[in-house]
Protein backbone atom coordinates (compact mmCIF):
# COMPACT_ATOMS: atom_id res chain seq x y z
CA UNK A 1 0.00 0.00 0.00
CA UNK A 2 2.92 2.66 0.76
CA UNK A 3 4.38 1.73 -2.60
CA UNK A 4 1.75 3.11 -4.96
CA UNK A 5 1.16 6.01 -2.71
CA UNK A 6 4.89 6.57 -3.14
CA UNK A 7 4.76 6.71 -6.85
CA UNK A 8 1.94 8.67 -6.97
CA UNK A 9 3.44 11.73 -4.63
CA UNK A 10 6.30 11.64 -7.34
CA UNK A 11 4.43 11.48 -10.20
CA UNK A 12 2.74 14.73 -8.53
CA UNK A 13 5.99 16.30 -7.43
CA UNK A 14 7.57 15.65 -11.07
CA UNK A 15 4.16 17.47 -12.67
CA UNK A 16 4.90 19.73 -10.04
CA UNK A 17 8.28 20.97 -11.21
CA UNK A 18 7.33 20.66 -14.70
CA UNK A 19 4.59 23.14 -14.19
CA UNK A 20 6.24 25.74 -12.06
CA UNK A 21 9.18 26.03 -14.79
CA UNK A 22 7.01 26.12 -17.45
CA UNK A 23 5.11 28.83 -15.58
CA UNK A 24 8.10 30.80 -14.85
CA UNK A 25 9.53 30.16 -18.33
CA UNK A 26 6.50 31.63 -20.06
CA UNK A 27 6.83 34.68 -18.02
CA UNK A 28 10.36 35.46 -17.50
CA UNK A 29 10.30 35.43 -21.60
CA UNK A 30 8.31 38.52 -21.51
CA UNK A 31 10.60 40.77 -19.26
CA UNK A 32 12.94 42.85 -20.09
CA UNK A 33 15.28 43.98 -17.38
CA UNK A 34 15.81 47.58 -16.88
CA UNK A 35 13.30 48.51 -19.41
CA UNK A 36 9.47 49.06 -18.08
CA UNK A 37 8.15 49.82 -21.35
CA UNK A 38 8.96 46.96 -23.36
CA UNK A 39 8.20 44.81 -20.66
CA UNK A 40 4.76 46.48 -20.57
CA UNK A 41 4.63 45.77 -24.42
CA UNK A 42 5.60 42.54 -24.39
CA UNK A 43 2.99 42.06 -22.07
CA UNK A 44 0.51 43.71 -23.98
CA UNK A 45 1.78 42.24 -26.56
CA UNK A 46 1.18 38.51 -25.45
CA UNK A 47 -1.31 38.28 -23.33
CA UNK A 48 -2.37 34.80 -23.57
CA UNK A 49 1.33 33.75 -23.15
CA UNK A 50 1.82 35.73 -19.99
CA UNK A 51 -1.79 34.40 -18.91
CA UNK A 52 -0.64 31.08 -19.38
CA UNK A 53 1.85 31.59 -17.15
CA UNK A 54 -0.16 32.76 -14.83
CA UNK A 55 -2.58 29.87 -14.82
CA UNK A 56 0.39 27.22 -15.09
CA UNK A 57 1.55 28.72 -11.57
CA UNK A 58 -1.64 28.57 -10.15
CA UNK A 59 -2.16 24.86 -11.12
CA UNK A 60 1.76 24.26 -9.87
CA UNK A 61 0.77 25.73 -6.47
CA UNK A 62 -2.35 23.70 -7.13
CA UNK A 63 -0.23 20.22 -7.25
CA UNK A 64 1.87 21.33 -4.43
CA UNK A 65 -1.00 21.14 -2.23
CA UNK A 66 -1.50 17.95 -3.63
CA UNK A 67 1.82 17.04 -2.90
CA UNK A 68 1.85 18.18 0.80
CA UNK A 69 -1.27 15.67 1.63
CA UNK A 70 0.30 13.45 -0.20
CA UNK A 71 3.66 13.73 1.64
CA UNK A 72 1.28 13.93 4.88
CA UNK A 73 0.56 11.13 4.60
CA UNK A 74 3.63 8.86 3.83
CA UNK A 75 5.32 10.55 6.89
CA UNK A 76 1.96 10.40 9.44
CA UNK A 77 3.41 6.53 10.03
CA UNK A 78 6.75 7.84 11.07
CA UNK A 79 5.90 10.95 13.33
CA UNK A 80 1.94 12.14 13.03
CA UNK A 81 3.66 15.36 15.07
CA UNK A 82 6.15 16.59 12.79
CA UNK A 83 4.42 15.60 10.18
CA UNK A 84 1.26 17.62 10.83
CA UNK A 85 3.44 20.39 11.22
CA UNK A 86 5.52 20.32 8.13
CA UNK A 87 2.46 20.32 6.18
CA UNK A 88 1.04 23.22 8.17
CA UNK A 89 4.38 25.48 7.02
CA UNK A 90 3.87 24.02 3.55
CA UNK A 91 0.15 24.87 2.79
CA UNK A 92 1.26 28.24 4.85
CA UNK A 93 3.99 28.55 1.76
CA UNK A 94 1.46 27.52 -0.86
CA UNK A 95 -1.66 29.94 0.46
CA UNK A 96 1.20 33.00 0.39
CA UNK A 97 2.69 31.81 -3.10
CA UNK A 98 -1.33 31.84 -4.24
CA UNK A 99 -1.96 35.33 -2.52
CA UNK A 100 1.22 36.38 -4.34
CA UNK A 101 0.02 35.17 -7.77
CA UNK A 102 -2.46 38.24 -7.48
CA UNK A 103 0.04 40.86 -7.93
CA UNK A 104 1.60 39.30 -11.43
CA UNK A 105 -2.12 39.78 -12.26
CA UNK A 106 -1.42 43.60 -11.66
CA UNK A 107 -0.01 44.43 -14.70
CA UNK A 108 -2.90 43.42 -16.70
CA UNK A 109 -5.10 45.66 -14.82
CA UNK A 110 -3.13 48.47 -15.24
CA UNK A 111 -2.21 48.39 -18.74
CA UNK A 112 -5.68 47.26 -20.07
CA UNK A 113 -6.96 49.96 -21.30
CA UNK A 114 -9.71 50.48 -19.89
CA UNK A 115 -11.96 53.10 -19.85
CA UNK A 116 -11.54 54.87 -16.57
CA UNK A 117 -7.50 54.57 -17.60
CA UNK A 118 -7.92 56.76 -20.80
CA UNK A 119 -8.00 59.84 -18.82
CA UNK A 120 -4.28 59.59 -18.15
CA UNK A 121 -1.87 60.45 -21.28
CA UNK A 122 1.75 61.44 -21.40
CA UNK A 123 3.80 61.09 -18.41
CA UNK A 124 1.04 59.79 -16.37
CA UNK A 125 1.11 56.51 -19.14
CA UNK A 126 4.76 56.42 -18.21
CA UNK A 127 4.46 55.63 -14.65
CA UNK A 128 1.64 53.60 -15.28
CA UNK A 129 4.12 51.20 -16.62
CA UNK A 130 6.71 52.15 -14.08
CA UNK A 131 4.01 50.73 -11.35
CA UNK A 132 3.49 47.83 -13.14
CA UNK A 133 6.95 46.69 -13.02
CA UNK A 134 7.45 47.60 -9.08
CA UNK A 135 4.29 45.76 -8.81
CA UNK A 136 5.86 42.72 -11.16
Amino acid sequence: MLRPRARITGVFYLFYFLTAVCGEFFLKGLVVHGDAAATANNILAHQRLFRLGLATGLIATACYVTVTALFYGLFKPVNRTLSLLAAFFSLVGCAILAFASLFRIAPLVVLGGSQYLSVFNGTVADARVSVSRIVW
